[in-house]
C-alpha cells in the first residue's frame, strides 16, 4: 500500500509499546545456530553486556574471529554502556528486524516475520532497520511520531548494531570484522 512505511513504523512502535518487568524472556531464542540467552536482568547495560555481547565475543575468541585485544575493549565498551544508553523500560523487541523479516501481505500490508523475541531495549530493533541497508525515512518518521526516541538514538545506533555484526563474523567472518573493531575501536579505546 502506499503507506505501507508509515503503517510499518507506528505498528513497530505499538509492539516497543508492550512492555515487560525485566530485560530478558521466558526461553531463550536463536539466531541461526547462536543460542539468544534471555536471563532476566533489572537494567539494559547488564542484559546486553552479559547476555548478548560476551558470550559471543567469546564464541569469536574461540573461532580466532577476536584477538585479545578486541575482548578487552569490548569489555571496555560494556562497562559504559550505561553511559551510552538512555533509561527505559523493557519493551518486546522483534529481535531480527533486518529487510528480510519485514514482509507484507495480499493486501499491502506490512507484516513482521521470524522473530527472535526479548524484552529488550527498543533501538535493538531500531539500529537493526539501518543495519544492512535504511528503512526509508517515512517508517522511522511514523515511528517517532508514535513513540517518541530519545534525543541521540541515531548516533547510538553503532553501539545497537555491534552484536548483530559479531553474528555475522561468527557466522560468516572476514567481511564482517572491520565494521566490529571499529564499533569496538569508537566505543572500547
Amino acid at each position: 500500500s502506499k503507506d505501507y512505511w508509515e503503517k510499518a513504523g507506528s505498528g513497530l512502535a505499538a509492539v516497543h509499546a508492550i512492555q515487560g518487568l525485566e530485560f530478558g524472556f521466558y526461553d531463550d531464542t536463536f539466531i541461526g545456530p547462536i543460542v539468544k540467552r534471555n536471563d532476566h536482568h533489572k537494567e539494559w547495560a547488564s542484559f546486553y553486556a552479559e547476555q548478548r555481547l560476551i558470550p559471543l565475543a567469546r564464541q569469536c575468541f574461540d573461532q580466532g574471529k577476536f584477538t585479545q585485544s578486541n575482548l578487552h575493549q569490548l569489555d571496555r565498551l560494556c562497562r559504559q554502556l550505561n553511559d551510552h544508553f538512555p533509561t527505559e523500560n523493557p519493551s518486546l523487541v522483534h529481535g531480527d528486524l533486518w529487510s528480510g523479516n519485514l514482509m507484507c501481505d495480499d493486501h499491502g500490508q506490512p507484516v513482521l516475520i521470524d522473530p527472535a523475541v526479548y524484552y529488550g531495549h527498543r533501538e535493538m530493533d531500531l539500529g537493526m532497520t539501518a543495519l544492512f541497508g535504511r528503512f526509508p525515512e517515512p517508517f522511522y518518521d511514523a515511528y517517532h511520531e508514535q513513540y517518541p526516541l530519545e534525543k541521540g538514538w541515531r548516533e547510538r545506533m553503532p553501539l545497537t548494531q555491534l552484536w548483530p555484526l559479531m553474528v555475522h563474523l561468527f557466522l560468516f567472518g572476514g567481511g564482517y570484522r572491520s565494521s566490529v573493531k571499529s564499533i569496538l575501536k569508537q566505543y572500547g579505546s
